[in-house]
């Protein structure tokens, strides 16, 4: 079936499942699995080497384009491009408008998105260097953030926005450039993005809140577990069964068994109805790749054999319900085309007897991983709901946290400021009431008002 034949909430906007590129089949990636990509410092330093030259926005000075950003009129469509790219890593510039609802690939938004990199806050690139060239070549543009730097962010962006708005971006966690995986990301997200568009489902997240700390730690208001174990992606059924993406291309085995050892010594540890988290290995080697699917399979198959043997769990939902297993092309068999195992999320778990160990599953029914849990399992929908890196038909379905209350209740009830007359040095940073609260200047304090993107332009 041809993924134009589904009821796509964003169908027509030229940025739905069959209508954007397809980057498993299109042959996105000619060359390997890396983009080629351009950051605005090696950018400047390339152009004054007489390396190259790039026109446009995206060698405009740096301080012109922090004023850009910064901007109040331009924050508005800034702020779901950077949370989407914050947390899902690596897009495509079709992925974002898909995950927005805005069109990044319009004239203005582009000036945005190349202020954006200028300013050094996203790295741009591309699939293939043989693909396109540069930013108006709109189906190989990929978006980043900067790597290995957050002080645009920090410094410049951050102090400009509401607590709300920050929320909208981080999610409440540090900002994090860190580093990317371009085939690998581009994949996850593509999945999470059908997810979204054709399944009955609470909600998906990106690789960021996907670690083994928010999954199992601090993400449930329990202790912090400092892990490398993450997942690329996480759908999350509507009543609260958190399914981790494990997209996989590897045909090495040492590699494979670390990965599946990190998930089960936690299914061990942590019985299901603690975190309701199963893991689903979604085999997706590359169409140049030497290593076929079943090859990569196996790989997979035997390394969950032997960490249920080894790391059995307990409780009614053990480790092997806990792992599953699909490849892509049987859930997407050509280019925009899909199978109807799609719809309820059909994998093969190793619940099975005798020669028939890997059995079907629906991984999205209702009546598979029943078990209450111990949590409040549908919190995270409400949460993520604040958060831009959520399709928008989907936070629509959800009231979200109200952060904004909270925080005017803060700031205009309770200022600290300096005392209108003198007093001891002990006194100054006093609380007041708004009562009692002056708003003139004293000493090396400025004017107290609310945060500059609370107040009225101008004000």
């Amino acid at each position: 079936m041809h993924l134009l034949e589904t009821l796509s909430p964003i169908r027509g906007t030229g940025f739905a499942a069959g209508e954007r590129l397809d980057p498993f089949y299109d042959r996105l990636w000619s060359a390997g699995a890396r983009g080629v990509w351009a950051s605005a410092p090696e950018t400047r330093r390339q152009v004054e080497a007489g390396l190259g030259d790039l026109t446009g926005m995206s060698l405009i000075d740096e301080d012109e384009a922090v004023s850009i950003i910064t901007d109040p009129n331009n924050i508005v469509d800034l702020l779901p491009a950077l949370g989407v790219i914050e947390n899902m890593r690596t897009v495509t510039i079709e992925q974002l408008s898909a995950l927005t609802g805005k069109d990044y690939s319009a004239p203005l938004a582009r000036r945005l998105l190349s202020a954006a990199f200028a300013a050094d806050l996203i790295d741009i690139g591309r699939a293939s260097d043989l693909i396109g060239n540069g930013i108006s070549a709109v189906p190989g543009y990929l978006l980043r953030p900067a790597k290995g730097r957050r002080k645009t962010y920090d410094r410049k962006l951050r102090p400009k926005l509401t607590f709300p708005e920050q929320i909208s971006v981080t999610g409440g966690q540090p900002y994090s450039p860190g580093g990317q995986y371009d085939r690998h990301n581009i994949i996850s997200v593509e999945l999470l993005l059908r997810a979204a568009e054709m399944l009955d489902i609470g909600t998906v997240v990106g690789e960021k809140y996907c670690t083994a700390d928010m999954l199992f730690g601090s993400g449930l208001g329990r202790s912090e577990i400092g892990s490398s174990v993450r997942a690329d992606g996480m759908i999350v059924r509507p009543d609260g069964t958190r399914i981790a993406i494990e997209m996989t291309s590897s045909a090495n085995a040492s590699d494979m068994w670390n990965k599946v050892r990190g998930w089960a010594e936690y299914f061990d540890a942590m019985p299901y109805k603690r975190n309701g988290v199963i893991v689903l290995f979604v085999v997706a080697p590359s169409m140049e790749s030497r290593h076929t699917t079943s090859a990569l399979t196996a790989n997979v198959k035997k390394s969950i054999k032997r960490a249920v043997g080894t790391y059995p769990g307990s409780g009614r939902i053990r480790t092997r319900d806990r792992f599953a297993l699909v490849d892509w092309p049987s859930w997407f068999p050509g280019a925009h085309e899909f199978d109807p195992s799609f719809l309820t999320l059909q994998a093969k778990t190793r619940t099975g007897s005798g020669d028939e160990k890997w059995l079907p599953v629906d991984l999205l029914d209702d009546d598979r991983y029943d078990v209450e849990l111990d949590f409040d399992a549908e919190a995270i929908m409400s949460n993520l709901a604040a958060c831009h890196q959520t399709p928008p038909w989907i936070r629509q379905q959800h009231l979200p946290p109200d952060l904004t209350g909270t925080v005017i209740d803060d700031v205009t009830h309770r200022v600290p400021v300096l005392p209108p007359v003198k007093k001891e040095m002990g006194s100054i940073g006093e609380w007041i009431s708004a009562d009692e609260a002056k708003t003139v200047a004293t000493g090396a304090v400025s004017e107290i008002t609310l945060p500059p993107r609370m107040r009225t332009l101008g004000i």
